[in-house]
Formats: C-alpha cells, sequence, structure tokens
C-alpha cells in the first residue's frame, strides 16, 4: 500500500497542543516568573480540549472514511489498530514509572512491587480519570480510549439502522446526537459543580461522562467535511473571523487568573470545543490547499505534533526529574532557560520514544492491518 499523506496543519494543531499542555506542568512556578511563562502556566490546560476535538475529528474521520470504502465499520479491526498505536509506548512508560516507584518505597522487593501496583491499578484498567494513581497527567488517554471504545459501536449503530430502513445518509441523526450529549455533558458539570465542593480534578473535571462532548464535536466536524461540505463552503470567506472568533475564546484563561473553581471547569470546556472546531477546520482548509508547506515554523511544529504522543506520556515524570535538581530558592540563572531545557528534552525523548517503539510498531500494525483508505483526511489523528 503506497505511504499515507500526512496533513501537516493538522499536525501543527498538535504540536501546539502538546505545547500548550506542557505548560501547566513546568518544572517550577516561581514568582520571578517572566508574564510570558505565567500565562503559558496559566492557561495551557485549554491544549486538552483542542487535543479532544482534534482527535475526534481525525478518529472520527478514519471510521467514516472507512465505511465509504467497505460499505462498514469493522469495529474488532479498529480495536486492534488503535491498540498498536496506544499500547506500545504506554506500556514502556508504565514499566518505567513502576520501576522508578517501586525503588522509592521501603521494604523487600516483592513488598514494593505489590504496593506500586495498588498504586498504578487505574493505570492499567484506564480509569485513571476516575481514580488517583501517579501519573495523573494520564487522564485524558482515559477519556480517549473511553470513547474511541463507544463511537464505533455507534456508527455501527446506525448502520444497521439505516440499512433497515430507508437508506441514505446513514449518519444524518449525529448532529442531533452531538447536541443531546453536549447538552448532557454541560447539565452534569453544572450540576457537580453546584452538588459537590471542595473542587476536585477527579470530579469536576476528569470524568469521561463530563469530557466526551469535545471529542464528538470533532467527530461531527469529520462528518460534515466528508458528507455535508456544503455546510462549511460558507466558512471558506470567513476564515479571518473564525480565526479570530476561536483565538478570543482562547484568551481568558491565558489572561486572567480564573482560579481552579467548579464553575470554570463547568462552563468553558464547551466554549473551548467550539474554539478548537474553529482552528481544525482552519488547519483541514490549509492543509487541503497546502499540504506540503515549506514554512519553516509550520514545519517545526508539525514534527512536534508528530511525536505529540511521546511527548505527552514522558513531559511529567521529565518536569518532575528536573524539579528535584533546583535549588529551593530556584536556580541562579533564572526559571526561563529551565523552561526551555524541558521543552527541548521533552522534545527530544518524545522523538527517541517515537522512533525506538511507536514507529516500528505502526510499521508491524500497518503490515498486518493495512488502514482501508489511502485518503489524506485519515491522517495526522492524535493518536492515529
Amino acid at each position: 500500500m503506497a505511504g499515507r499523506i500526512r496533513l501537516i496543519h493538522l499536525d501543527v494543531m498538535r504540536g501546539i497542543a502538546i505545547l500548550m499542555v506542557m505548560g501547566p506542568h513546568m518544572p517550577r512556578e516561581s514568582p520571578d516568573m517572566s508574564e510570558a511563562l505565567k500565562v503559558w502556566h496559566r492557561g495551557g490546560w485549554c491544549g486538552v480540549d483542542l487535543f479532544f476535538v482534534l482527535s475526534g475529528f481525525l478518529i472520527g474521520g478514519l471510521l467514516f472514511d472507512e465505511y465509504l470504502d467497505t460499505g462498514a465499520i469493522r469495529f474488532g479491526r479498529f480495536v486492534i489498530r488503535r491498540g498498536f498505536k496506544i499500547w506500545p509506548s504506554y506500556v514502556a512508560f508504565l514499566i518505567f514509572g513502576f520501576i522508578t516507584l517501586a525503588g522509592e518505597q521501603p521494604g523487600n522487593i516483592a513488598r514494593a512491587s505489590m504496593g506500586t501496583l495498588v498504586d498504578i491499578w487505574p493505570n492499567l484498567l484506564q480509569v485513571q480519570n476516575y481514580f488517583a494513581g501517579p501519573f495523573p497527567h494520564t487522564w485524558s488517554l482515559a477519556v480517549e480510549e473511553h470513547f474511541y471504545l463507544l463511537l464505533p459501536l455507534v456508527l455501527m449503530g446506525m448502520i444497521a439502522q439505516n440499512r433497515r430502513h430507508s437508506g441514505g445518509d446513514a449518519f444524518r441523526w449525529l448532529p442531533g446526537l452531538v447536541l443531546g450529549v453536549a447538552l448532557i455533558c454541560m447539565g452534569a458539570r453544572i450540576m457537580t459543580a453546584a452538588l459537590i465542593r471542595p473542587f476536585n480534578l477527579y470530579i469536576h473535571f476528569f470524568p469521561t461522562h463530563l469530557r466526551i462532548d469535545s471529542l464528538l464535536f470533532g467527530v461531527l466536524l469529520a462528518y460534515i467535511v466528508r458528507f455535508r461540505a456544503k455546510w462549511v463552503d460558507w466558512l471558506r470567506p470567513f476564515t479571518a473571523l473564525v480565526f479570530l472568533a476561536s483565538t478570543a475564546i482562547f484568551l481568558p484563561p491565558f489572561l486572567f487568573d480564573l482560579g481552579n473553581t467548579p464553575w470554570l471547569f463547568a462552563a468553558w470546556p464547551a466554549a473551548l470545543a467550539v474554539g478548537s472546531g474553529g482552528f481544525v477546520l482552519l488547519a483541514w482548509f490549509s492543509s487541503r490547499q497546502n499540504p506540503r508547506s515549506k514554512n519553516p515554523l509550520v514545519r517545526i511544529l508539525a514534527g512536534i505534533g508528530v511525536y505529540s504522543y511521546s511527548i505527552y506520556l514522558w513531559h511529567v515524570a521529565l518536569a518532575q526529574m528536573i524539579s528535584h535538581q533546583i535549588p529551593a530558592r530556584g536556580p541562579r540563572w533564572g526559571i526561563a532557560p529551565v523552561a526551555l531545557g524541558y521543552v527541548v528534552l521533552a522534545i527530544t525523548i518524545g522523538a527517541l520514544v517515537f522512533w525506538l517503539i511507536e514507529q516500528p510498531m505502526l510499521a508491524i500494525r500497518n503490515r498486518i492491518f493495512p488502514s482501508p483508505s489511502d485518503t489524506p483526511l485519515a491522517v495526522g489523528s492524535v493518536r492515529a
């Protein structure tokens, strides 16, 4: 099978998203941080929402492309291909974490190993967004894993229902489903914020049932560009306005100290999903018009995007190791060089893990379970 074309501007979105996410996890928050570092540290959590919408757009696109090519969606094949992408690098990370944590525990090896297994069991079952563990940053991976077990089943149900009835667009009810799920998730977030105090990330921000609407919104965009292209054709003359509106949605968490409050996380994910959708559509337009950009900044960000999953897994552990080397009063040279070194090292580690683990496993996957479609729309996924 011929090599598949990457949509470079969608990789740019991944690169931007992972750089944003790294901000809140930077090695050491310091009172003398520059304003730029404070902005990055304060609002970088929004990158997760960009990841969710982008992931929904691209993974949903893979499923739609399979349906367009074959007339069906094969659940088992989809899950196996996901597993080849997610689990090898994830298992390597968990082994590293297990060894590190077990080495820090008192007692003999058997007792330390058992205690570590008790600590990391949520990660082994992909429920770390509901149960606290030593790797809290992996909560978003659990949300995506839950979603991608449900999504193909939902789409397969729509296909089966369509065959039993009039035919036509098998996914015509998807916009209504997305609206319904969005309202339910918003209601659940508001109810959780109103009834449960104090604020807790595992209750108010991490759970799948509170965050799944962003992923589903990305799937809706994938549906529109494939089956309802006329719906977005009218946006093309207004790309500048879309960019400004999406930027305006993302700016407040970066510019203002909104605080970690239940109400912030109840309301803002819905707005961020819309803003992320605007950025994703703009990236899709750009990739279709100029799929092989030679702009150096575009290519650098796209390269970071290619390594984003591996960077995501390892950047927090790197930040913690760097923090342990920083004196309590802060480094003499200031926090900015530390932040720069953190970014460079995280990208380097991500690239190494990508080439040593992720890429070889993807090559094996593609030989055994080749993609059913060579369309470029299916390429560039956050977890593809």
